[in-house]
């Protein structure tokens, strides 16, 4: 059976250290009025509370022999991104 940890911590580098990256790279290019804030998180589990945080969560592993050489294991995740409200003005933050 593979372990979920290197794929963890590679979610983890992606969300944590590289998205804030591209964001940042998206509101230079497209200056369209809409402007993306990067996750307040600093972690996968951390339970952020300021906006916008996002939550992740490992919902199921299901664990498959398809026969004695072949082990498959399933990792359902959920990954819920909280934006703040919709304000009515020229320039949308989010």
């Amino acid at each position: 059976m593979k372990n979920f940890e290197p794929v963890y911590k590679e979610l983890e580098n992606l969300f944590i250290n590289k998205l804030p990256e591209n964001i940042e790279k998206i509101n230079k290019e497209h200056t369209d009025g809409i402007i993306l804030k990067s996750f307040e998180n600093k972690s996968l589990e951390e339970s952020c509370i300021k906006t916008p945080p996002f939550s992740f969560k490992l919902e199921e592993t299901v664990y498959e022999e398809k026969d004695r050489i072949i082990e498959n294991t399933i990792y359902t995740i959920s990954i819920e991104i909280k934006l703040p409200q919709f304000y009515e003005n020229p320039i949308i933050v989010m």
